[in-house]
């Protein structure tokens, strides 16, 4: 039997490649994302950011420069409003499956097999464990930060002195800065690729416009990228390393010996392809996957730094290990090349090792704590409370949803121009009458942020019930449930925290509520009462 040539296969892996990413796309906005909605940080861009304005197009949101998500936001939002959250996550998880094929592009420059290099990209594909990254249009910022820095590494990624494609790649360099902080993290890895393969002149040469465009910002705008308990130990960024590395390994695994094996195959592979001649490789195929893995570790002590007291664990956050293993993936694919050519059976086996967690990972996209109650629960609330008589009278600043993750603009001042505009469209379905006392309640209370103070505050052990007159306050010290009671039906549980604010203004009359302590043991905190 004679042997297939080996640019058959090459085409073979190529289209079962593009296969899956074409057929990817569709399946995450019509049914591994449909349960996702606006969320959190999305409401920054949505209501507290103009296109007019360069202050808003420039100011850190958490301490990110994020010009291009911002600007993406803002054009679709004049776009499409709010009737409909699958065009932002289009370009989320347009951007994620572009950077899967990019990272197959530098494996495959890497020397690494067209069948490895397929199944090494397609263990990202469908990657639950970082499905923030992939789902969540606000990470567009990350995962934009993520595909501008590989263009820049792509693009610059060829021998001989400056040309357009360089040019090319520093705009794109450029854009990675402007998505968000890993952008930093990309211009590292450039910046060490083209030093081990064109050598420090033109390193420096592509290097040096993303510094002064990333030094004029941070001159102009100052960006906080401490916290406010100060820089951490040594050992604190050690462990935090340590925990993200094992975090992106086990997220690729997700079987523990699997998990041990990539190790194992990390480890021993790379061992195998720098045996010999490892200046040649560090210059050629090495220089490539050895800086993103170089820049794996750079990230982990940029988010330990700002994130340390988060404790160890907050490195495994999904979208940390998103960037962890998507990072560490070429890599691993390099040294599992290694290996195969030494021992060519070994092929198959390898392949298995990548794709073995695939099923496992697909299945984990809606987890807790943000599934699809959550997301469909804010939904109803925010396309559904304006439909309300009360609505038209509210206080413009009083917020319907009390989430100190939600910017102070998402309130009814927002809903009510979303609607009058048709950015916002409203639920059509009936409104029962637990729901209506829900809406009522949310209507009525309005929370004001106040200097703290424990005069007039006492413990309660049990519920408390209330019937205030509009026009009363009181205050609250720990995070609570009101259930809003009618004479016939009951409102769900509410939470309403304090740190969006301790004092809640009684703005209809009528109210009949039920306190709740959130956390028994504590009890209630009540003020003023």
């Amino acid at each position: 039997m004679t042997r297939k040539p080996p640019e058959v296969h090459a085409r073979a892996a190529l289209v079962v490649f593009v296969v899956i990413v074409v057929v990817a796309f569709p399946l995450y906005l019509f049914r591994l994302g449909t349960y996702h909605w606006f969320f959190r940080d999305d409401w920054g861009f949505l209501t507290g950011r103009s296109l007019g304005s360069v202050k808003d197009l420039f100011t850190p949101w958490d301490t990110h420069w994020s010009t291009v998500p911002i600007v993406v936001f803002r054009v679709l939002y004049k776009a499409v409003g709010l009737r409909s959250y699958k065009p932002y996550q289009a370009v989320v998880v347009g951007l994620h499956l572009t950077a899967v094929v990019l990272l197959r592009v530098v494996m495959r420059r890497a020397g690494v097999g067209p069948w490895l290099a397929t199944a090494a990209a397609g263990a990202l594909i469908f990657f639950g464990p970082g499905s923030e990254d992939i789902l969540w249009a606000f990470q567009i910022g990350f995962t934009g930060s993520l595909v501008f820095g590989l263009t820049q590494l792509v693009l610059c990624d060829h021998e001989g002195g400056l040309e357009w494609r360089d040019g090319l790649g520093v705009v794109a360099g450029v854009l990675a800065l402007m998505s968000s902080g890993v952008g930093v993290v990309m211009a590292l890895v450039v910046g060490l690729a083209m030093l081990l393969r064109r050598g420090w002149k033109i390193a420096a040469v592509l290097s040096a416009p993303l510094a002064a465009a990333y030094g004029l910002y941070w001159l102009a705008e100052r960006p906080q990228t401490t916290n406010p308990f100060g820089f951490p130990k040594l050992s604190v960024i050690l462990r935090w390393v340590r925990s993200a590395e094992i975090g992106a390994f086990r997220a690729l695994g997700h079987y523990p010996v699997v998990s041990w094996l990539l190790l194992a195959v990390l480890v021993g592979g790379l061992a195998l392809a720098l045996w010999r001649h490892p200046r040649t490789r560090l210059r050629g195929e090495l220089a490539l996957p050895l800086s993103l893995l170089m820049g794996g570790l750079v990230f982990a002590v940029l988010t330990a730094i700002g994130r340390w007291p988060a404790g160890e664990n907050g490195a495994r956050a999904g979208r940390f290990v998103y960037l962890s293993a998507a990072l560490l993936v070429p890599a691993l694919a390099v040294a599992a090349q290694a290996i195969a050519r030494r021992w060519r059976l070994a092929t198959p086996a390898l392949v298995v090792l990548f794709l073995i967690a695939v099923p496992a990972n697909s299945v984990t996209f809606g987890d807790p704590p943000f599934g699809q109650k959550y997301f469909a629960t804010q939904e109803r609330v925010l396309t559904t409370i304006t439909r309300m008589p009360e609505a038209a009278h509210a206080p413009g600043d009083l917020r319907p949803i009390s989430d100190p993750f939600l910017p102070a603009g998402l309130d009814m001042s927002f809903l009510r121009n979303a609607v009058r505009t048709g950015r916002l469209r409203q639920s059509s379905g009936p409104i029962s009458p637990a729901e209506r006392l829900e809406y009522q309640m949310r209507l009525g209370l309005d929370q004001k942020a106040v200097a703290p103070s424990l005069e007039g505050c006492k413990r309660v052990a049990g519920p408390v019930d209330l019937s205030p007159a509009k026009g009363s306050s009181f205050r609250f010290l720990v995070p609570m449930t009101i259930t809003a009671l009618g004479p016939t039906a009951r409102s769900v549980p509410v939470v309403y925290d304090p740190s969006v604010g301790q004092r809640i203004e009684v703005v209809l009359s009528g109210l009949h509520l039920r306190l709740h302590a959130l956390d028994p043991v504590r009890g209630l905190g009540l003020c003023d009462l």
